[in-house]
């Protein structure tokens, strides 16, 4: 079975809408991808936290992207319950992709390969549930008068009454607990309470100076170098990835070494160069702007003279 990551509620069979609905249900509205530390608005509604921050930011108008109604970057609240929805819905969606793709054909297959049932299957079936049963019977150790297998009893006693389980069966137990703990997130969480990290409060830019500006990023060990605006901007886009990874539970949180390769990785798509729009010689058009309107008033005449033609006709009929 693939288990590979698919990124798109209709990877469900059309008979699933439900799934559709739930997998689409708990994606941002802003990245149409699963909610990355979701945060809520007053009026109701979830984005992924940069997401939402980042559009914010990018807009001089403050209002929620789904609904319009005025909001700001200080109404937004961690929703922790969502969070807990996606992580648990991640690991679990491409393995019920397989069943609910694989359903369909299943059912048919085994309506057609299953053979009529008659009378005569009921003795065949009790005789081989009698045979496992006679497989699986125990008997009492004459010597630690434990129960063992009676298939095992002789090794039993050749290892001194110890009865090793069977190798099979071991691989079997932890294969199917790898998985399940996989599929159900049961993974081990830190004990214990540490102290939080505390989030980047909003800066009024314009009375910082530059010197002020560098020891705020020589706080998280960021570049310190690059003129004013750019220090604006890295300090800016490093608030919105610390705070937007606040908004995560703490299990779910990046390290800082992460977001400080999103933040390279922001500043060098920033500085990138791009294409510029071809820019309209303005003395070109002075030079000539007299030829431009000899065109335009040789044009004119025509018009006048077919709309004359076309009155003198009208008199003559």
């Amino acid at each position: 079975m693939n288990l590979k990551v698919i990124d798109d509620p209709t990877d469900f069979p059309a008979e699933a809408k439900s799934l559709q609905h739930l997998d689409a249900s708990v994606r941002c509205p802003i990245c149409s991808e699963l909610f990355t530390g979701p945060v809520s608005l007053n009026c109701g509604h979830s984005f992924c936290s940069l997401c939402i921050r980042n559009t914010m930011a990018a807009t001089s108008q403050s209002q929620c992207p789904s609904c319009r109604a005025p909001a700001k970057e200080s109404q937004l609240r961690p929703n922790l319950v969502l969070e807990e929805i996606v992580s648990s819905w991640q690991p679990a969606r491409a393995y019920i992709v397989e069943l609910a793709k694989n359903e369909q054909p299943a059912r048919k297959k085994r309506r057609l390969d299953e053979p009529p049932q008659s009378s005569s299957a009921g003795p065949s079936r009790t005789s081989s549930a009698d045979s496992k049963a006679s497989e699986g019977a125990f008997v009492d150790c004459p010597v630690c008068e434990k129960p063992v297998p009676e298939g095992s009893i002789n090794a039993h006693l050749d290892n001194n009454c110890i009865t090793p389980a069977p190798k099979s069966s071991i691989k079997a137990s932890s294969k199917s607990q790898i998985q399940w703990s996989a599929l159900m997130g049961s993974g081990s969480k830190p004990k214990g309470k540490e102290k939080p990290d505390e989030r980047i409060p909003k800066q009024s830019y314009d009375t910082l100076k530059d010197k002020q500006l560098r020891e705020k990023l020589d706080e998280f060990g960021l570049q310190t170098s690059g003129d004013r605006t750019s220090l604006v901007a890295r300090h800016k886009y490093w608030s919105m990835l610390w705070n937007a990874n606040l908004d995560k539970a703490a299990e779910h949180r990046e390290s800082r070494e992460v977001l400080k390769r999103a933040l390279r990785k922001w500043e060098a798509e920033r500085q990138a160069p791009k294409k510029e729009k071809p820019v309209v010689d303005a003395d070109y058009l002075k030079t000539h702007n007299a030829d431009f309107k000899k065109l335009i008033e040789a044009a004119r005449p025509k018009k006048a003279v077919i709309e004359v033609a076309d009155s003198d006709d009208e008199e003559d009929r």
